[in-house]
């Protein structure tokens, strides 16, 4: 099943993430927010939006790259420091390829900001200093984890030859 704007509030209903109530009263406004992805984000008045990632395409390297990128987004729940790093994982579906992830209201990726702005402030270069100092303190622990190594096997066979830093995709890296 593809998600789009006409059935992703019934999907998400069903999987308990959005309560009828809400449907029926139209306390919510779904924004198609797709590039690569199929993104949605379900903005809520009388609650916590939520923001949902599905693949386009269904070929193995995309579908092995979602299914890192809930690993490491499971991983980051539990862990205090990663887990400021990024949006909480309400849902992953490994049938659908799909992420479902709360949606930050505030936050605004890095190029849009700076498409808008046409600048990089020195906060943001702080930002992300700080926020590649936490995982680098957490990365030797990341390649660790015997439910995360699997996920990750040819980069931490090949971590001793570069910054392990590159374990986890941080595409979706959120700071603030």
């Amino acid at each position: 099943m593809h998600l789009n704007v006409a059935n992703i509030a019934h999907f998400l209903m069903i999987r308990g993430l959005l309560s009828p109530d809400a449907i029926v009263a139209g306390d919510l406004v779904v924004l198609d927010a797709s590039r690569r992805n199929r993104n949605f984000k379900i903005i809520r008045s009388g609650g916590p939006g939520l923001f949902t990632k599905q693949m386009r395409e269904m070929q193995p390297d995309a579908m092995t790259t979602l299914r890192r990128e809930a690993g490491c987004y499971e991983r980051a729940r539990e862990d205090p420091a990663l887990s400021r790093l990024m949006p909480r994982l309400l849902a992953y579906d490994a049938e659908r390829h799909l992420l479902i992830l709360e949606l930050l209201s505030e936050a605004e990726s890095l190029a849009d900001y700076h498409a808008r702005e046409r600048t990089w402030p020195a906060e943001i270069g702080r930002m992300l200093g700080e926020g590649l100092g936490i995982y680098h303190a957490h990365a030797g622990r990341i390649a660790d984890d015997e439910r995360m190594r699997p996920l990750f096997a040819r980069q931490i066979a090949g971590a001793t030859s570069r910054p392990r830093a590159q374990i986890c995709d941080l595409d979706e890296l959120r700071i603030g």
